[in-house]
């Protein structure tokens, strides 16, 4: 059976885990990630149990945007206009209540596994899988400055706590929903936002909001090859180390009779001037040159 078929539910019903985190430099690529100190997230719930035997979108798709298609009308009228604060928490389904990072630790925990299996487990593979992900894909992003990209990504999880990514949206849906969680959040999202984009590039040490470095690449001191230029660094090598000679043997090597004698014995013959060469004179000339080499 692959992961995906038997997937961690709560309460019978499938959900995954909602998260923001801002790329703000492509090379030295720079990521941040929101709430990254608190670990907090939201889950989103799909409306009916779990089962593998149908595959209605109700059942396998926690989006918001497809759940609110099969909620119940008088219910959904009910909760634009204003949450019923007497409404017990057991009255209403697990898709109907905001779930964030501490109830689905607490919930872990009843469920027999030990520590802090969010925080210990799940959120440390979660960030660890974001920032591999986008390593995979920075040559294929365009590298512009003074830019910057927020994305969500959603996550499923299994029954080992191991996590699978679903998705990367980066086309946000962010508009107020009924659920106060989420409202706090999305206006968190946003605000922190401003302040990185607005507030970093003046200067580096203000406060970021919700959105903490979790990486920074680091940039070596030479440029790495990027099939344009390139460079060989290296230290040259003596073979044979030869006797120094002094000055007066390396001007008597140049300009001593023996030299002279070599340059007279093979000077090329002079034409006489007596009248204009013409082309027999050259083929004697060239003849004469041949033989002088070949002695």
């Amino acid at each position: 059976m692959l992961p995906y078929e038997r997937p961690l539910l709560i309460k019978e019903t499938k959900f995954d885990i909602r998260l923001w985190y801002l790329v703000t430099s492509i090379f030295p690529l720079t990521i941040r990630l929101f709430n990254s100190a608190s670990r907090e997230v939201f889950l989103r719930f799909s409306s009916k149990q779990y089962t593998f035997s149908n595959y209605h979108e109700a059942i396998h798709i926690c989006n918001i945007a497809v759940q609110e298609k099969y909620d119940d009308e008088k219910r959904r009228k009910q909760r634009r206009r204003q949450e019923d604060p007497e409404e017990s928490a057991s009255s209403r389904s697990v898709h109907d209540q905001g779930w964030d990072c501490e109830k689905l630790n607490e919930y872990l925990k009843s469920m027999g596994y030990e520590s802090e299996p969010y925080y210990d487990l799940i959120y440390p593979k979660i960030t660890e899988a974001i920032v591999l992900m986008i390593l995979a894909a920075q040559n294929h992003m365009e590298r512009r400055r003074c830019r910057f990209e927020l994305y969500d990504a959603d996550f499923m999880l299994v029954k080992d706590t191991s996590d699978w990514l679903i998705e990367i949206n980066i086309i946000l849906r962010m508009h107020l929903t009924s659920f106060r969680l989420t409202r706090r959040l999305y206006s968190n999202v946003l605000e922190s936002l401003m302040k990185v984009i607005m507030d970093v590039p003046v200067n580096a040490c203000v406060d970021t909001g919700d959105f903490s470095l979790v990486y920074k690449q680091d940039i070596p001191d030479f440029q790495p090859y990027l099939g344009l230029y390139l460079f060989v660094a290296g230290k040259s090598m003596t073979l044979h180390e030869q006797k120094p000679t002094s000055e007066k043997e390396r001007r008597a090597n140049i300009c001593g009779p023996w030299s002279k004698q070599h340059r007279a014995r093979t000077a090329l013959p002079m034409i006489l001037r007596s009248r204009e060469p013409n082309v027999a004179d050259l083929i004697d000339h060239l003849k004469a040159a041949r033989c002088t080499a070949a002695n």
